[in-house]
């Protein structure tokens, strides 16, 4: 503790003298701590290794009058044990590096504070139950908690709070029960969230990401079963490219230029989409049973929407609607078992609808009303399919096939233009088509 203290009285001479304070302390043994407090230009390294249960650091720097700030604190752990690593840095240039490695650690505790511009933080974690946060407010921040990715590095959680400026964040975790949140707040921001494989065993994962600002663009992939996801975008230009996984999911996206992309593999799955603005897209396909899905492209100033959805497996149903927008089309194909498609386009002009179902005991809706040039076309191959198109409005065209067993066929046409045809295929079907001017 003597040695301890004596390394704080030099750094904080140096940095009252001259502001270009080093600090290197390297402890080797069990029940280690070590602080440094740094005030101007400051650069830090804490190295403690040991064999047990006491590592603790905690470096604070202020102030780099657009001078380097950076911390290096790494603490190898042996079996099992409490490592802790904090960080605060306020100034220019700050760059902070944690890593808490060994094999079975123990209870791990990393966490990043940066303020500035052109910050950058790294933590890896690895084995237990390791938690890492990170808070960025400045210019060009980036961001990665790893968090030591495989083989069972256990309930690990990432925070990640990111705020104005350029921010980039990626976390990639391994185990079971694994939790992320990440809010990005500015321009420019990305967000890449991984949570790969690990542990004993997938299951139970949760990720939110919120990105309020422009530019946002998020990627999830998720491994395993009854995981849950939860993405907020706001406003121009967001994105998110790619989402697998199982469980829950939402998307919600308002401003312009969306595009929401997300891919379900797996049992009792659940997701939902919702779209305000220009220019939107939305792709949704799922593989496996117990599905539900919704999706939505409305509101002020919809336009250019375009909404796909492909479910194969059992118990899958969907529901899309589009609503006061401009070029809205929509595709929805369902093959498997006990699927039914609900398509609705509300006031809007050039919409398509298009639902093709092959399986068993399908049904499908499809609504046109109050719009111009609407098309609508559903087709089912299988079992006791059933098929309805309503349709208001101008120049509508409406077709529906049914190749099957006990199909049943409705369309209904009120406006200008309307052209009705209904085919059908094999035993017990119905048709009925009504059209007034």
């Amino acid at each position: 503790m003597k040695k301890l203290t004596f390394i704080f009285a030099m750094v904080l001479a140096a940095s009252f003298a001259m502001a270009q304070n080093t600090a290197t302390t390297t402890q080797n043994g069990p029940n280690n701590m070590a602080g440094v407090t740094q005030t101007g230009t400051n650069n830090s390294v804490v190295l403690q290794t040991s064999v047990g249960t006491g590592n603790e650091a905690t470096v604070l720097q202020k102030g780099g009058s657009d001078g380097a700030n950076q911390s290096n604190i790494e603490q190898v752990g042996g079996t099992g044990g409490k490592q802790q690593a904090f960080t605060t840095q306020t100034g220019s240039l700050n760059n902070a590096i944690q890593k808490q490695l060994g094999p079975w650690p123990g209870y791990d505790v990393a966490k990043i504070t940066q303020t500035g511009k052109n910050n950058k933080g790294e933590q890896y974690q690895k084995a237990y139950n390791n938690t890492a946060e990170l808070t960025q407010t400045g210019n060009d921040n980036v961001s990665l908690q790893d968090q030591r990715n495989s083989v069972d590095p256990k309930w690990n959680t990432s925070i990640v709070t990111q705020n104005q400026d350029g921010n980039n964040s990626k976390t990639l975790q391994g185990g079971t029960n694994q939790y992320v949140k990440v809010n990005q707040d500015g321009m420019g921001n990305k967000s890449n969230v991984d949570q790969q494989i690990g542990g004993w065993n997938l299951d139970g994962n949760k990720t939110y990401v919120d990105q309020i600002g422009d530019a946002n663009e998020a990627v999830v992939l998720q491994n395993g079963a009854r995981n849950l996801a939860n993405l907020n975008q706001s406003e121009n230009r967001n994105n998110n490219g790619y989402w697998i996984g199982n469980g829950a999911k939402t998307i919600e996206q308002q401003g312009n230029d969306n595009i929401a992309t997300f891919s379900q593999i797996g049992d009792d799955n659940e997701e939902m989409i919702y779209q305000n603005g220009q220019g939107n897209e939305a792709i949704l396909e799922q593989t496996g049973k117990n599905s539900y899905g919704y999706m939505t492209q409305s509101g002020n100033g919809a336009a250019d929407n375009y909404a796909k959805v492909e479910s194969n497996g059992d118990y899958n149903r969907h529901f899309t609607v589009q609503s006061w927008g401009d070029d809205n089309e929509i595709n929805v194909v369902q093959t498997g078992n006990s699927n039914e498609s609900f398509v609705g386009q509300y006031v809007g002009d050039k919409n398509k609808a298009k639902t093709t179902q092959v399986g068993n005991d399908n049904k499908s809706n499809v609504m046109q009303q109050q719009g111009d040039l609407n098309d609508a076309e559903v087709i089912q191959v299988g079992n006791l399919n059933n098929g309805i198109v309503n349709q208001y409005g101008s120049d509508n065209f409406a077709k529906i096939s049914q190749t099957g067993d006990s199909n049943f066929g409705s369309i209904s046409s009120t406006g200008t233009g309307h052209s009705g045809t209904i085919m059908q295929t094999g035993g017990m079907n119905q048709a009925l088509i009504t059209q007034n001017p």
